[in-house]
């Protein structure tokens, strides 16, 4: 065995296709075993991929910024230094170029792989027992103006989706690519929007259109004379641009908001805090205080815990909370507590720290960022009061949670007579779906939330 074959990863069920961000090695590099030779994003996540054999990197298949199917070729890792021909190997590859190497939409039919019996096909990042497993551009026809992944043709084929009817269908995937959420929402609107004389309508035209669009004439004359700085969305920022065009597109969205007197809450954290962090070595913050009671209230009102499918509503059985996590400089990731009801205020406030901490440095598994069934976000963080948030979908509602500030409140003292008081208050906001959900609803999830933190008890950890 002299070459292996780098392969784009298995990076979770709903994934089957990725950018390659950043080769951390050029041809001719030497690499040791396990060492992270690339970096990959996709729509869920960022990872690493290490290196499953020490050698001398051959060759680079498939550049920087360009797209890659799950199992293709996107390298080659030469194991005898020897055999390298570092001449070749820099004319056959620009580093991070793609005019260099051949497109990564573009895969070799079946009859045309060839492999010599010294090349061995690895898929890296996975346990040891499943590496070869995965074809390498397989099985797939390449149109020269719209690309559609295995994935989508196998289910169009199974609900008697046309190719032709394919092309109606606005993508939010890179370079507008129809993805399965893309088809699975198609298809739950299929036959409502008839063209005159048959067929359907074009759906709107969506994000992934303006974000490939052309700068205007009037900035690039900004930008020659120097008066801006033209920066391109990584693709995590496009990502989460698609996502919130698309959740405001698809969800009528009301907010709610309620102002709560949080002085228990604040005065019980205060008294605990350092108990707290002498016992299990990390800090007590609100936001685990608060989701602890969120998921309590959340199981009074089960309609809040849902997802819609065309007409149909999905009560969810369990409580997965997403707590949106901001990323340097300008990413945001949704990790997911699973069964979040199952879980004392010790343990939420143990998997926010886990869930954060690695999604802040982009440690976290496809799996982490999936089945959120309710969502929070923390406006406060960074000083707002209060705001409006975007729905994470499939969600069907989100809360927000404002900075905690003191001011004057009226209450009764123990003569029951009112007195003025410093208070210590935060306002409570809740983005939901108006498809399902109205203001009373949404007006009495937060009014139970309010009285529970109002009224804070707490609880052994």
């Amino acid at each position: 065995m002299a070459k292996v074959e780098i392969v784009f990863p298995q990076m979770g069920e709903s994934i089957v296709e990725g950018t390659i961000s950043k080769w951390l090695k050029k041809p001719g590099d030497q690499v040791a075993q396990d060492e992270t030779i690339l970096e990959i994003s996709t729509d869920k996540v960022d990872s690493e991929v290490p290196a499953s054999t020490a050698g001398v990197l051959e060759a680079i298949l498939v550049p920087e910024g360009e797209r890659a199917q799950v199992g293709q070729k996107i390298g080659v890792i030469e194991t005898d230094a020897s055999k390298v021909d570092l001449s070749a190997a820099a004319k056959s590859a620009t580093f991070g170029k793609a005019s260099a190497v051949p497109k990564a939409s573009a895969p070799v039919p079946d009859k045309q792989v060839q492999r010599s019996t010294a090349t061995r096909q690895v898929t890296l990042g996975e346990p040891s027992g499943r590496r070869g497993s995965a074809p390498v551009g397989r099985g797939e026809a390449h149109n020269k103006k719209r690309f559609f992944s295995p994935l989508v043709r196998s289910i169009a084929n199974q609900e008697g989706v046309s190719e032709a009817e394919l092309f109606y269908i606005q993508g939010s995937g890179e370079e507008g690519r129809v993805t399965k959420d893309d088809l699975l929402r198609y298809l739950e609107g299929r036959g409502q929007m008839p063209m005159q004389g048959g067929g359907f309508q074009e759906l709107p035209k969506g994000v992934r259109g303006a974000l490939a669009g052309e700068l205007s004439q009037a900035t690039k004359k900004l930008e020659s004379e120097g008066k801006v700085k033209i920066e391109k969305m990584d693709n995590m920022r496009r990502v989460i641009a698609e996502r919130m065009w698309e959740s405001k597109h698809l969800s009528p969205h009301v907010t709610s908001f309620h102002e709560v007197d949080v002085t228990e809450m604040v005065r019980y954290r205060e008294s605990h805090k350092k108990t707290f962090q002498d016992k299990h070595d990390f800090k007590l913050t609100y936001t685990a205080l608060i989701a602890r009671e969120a998921v309590r209230s959340l199981e009074k009102f089960p309609y809040l815990n849902t997802s819609i499918e065309g007409d149909q509503v999905i009560l969810h059985k369990e409580f997965n909370l997403g707590m949106a996590v901001s990323v340097s400089p300008l990413g945001l990731v949704v990790p997911v507590i699973k069964n979040a009801d199952e879980k004392n205020m010790f343990g939420i406030a143990k998997a926010i720290l886990d869930l954060a901490t690695r999604g802040r440095i982009r440690k976290l598994t496809p799996d982490e960022l999936t089945g959120s069934t309710f969502s929070i976000t923390n406006l406060g963080t960074f000083g707002s009061s209060t705001g409006t948030p975007i729905i994470n979908q499939p969600n069907v509602a989100i809360l927000g949670l404002g900075a905690i500030l003191k001011k004057p409140g009226v209450v009764q003292n123990a003569k029951g007579e009112d007195e003025i008081q410093v208070r210590h208050m935060m306002t409570l906001s809740l983005a939901y779906d108006h498809r399902l959900v109205d203001g009373a609803l949404g007006g009495q999830y937060l009014a139970d939330l309010a009285n529970r933190l109002e009224h804070y008890e707490g609880e052994d950890y």
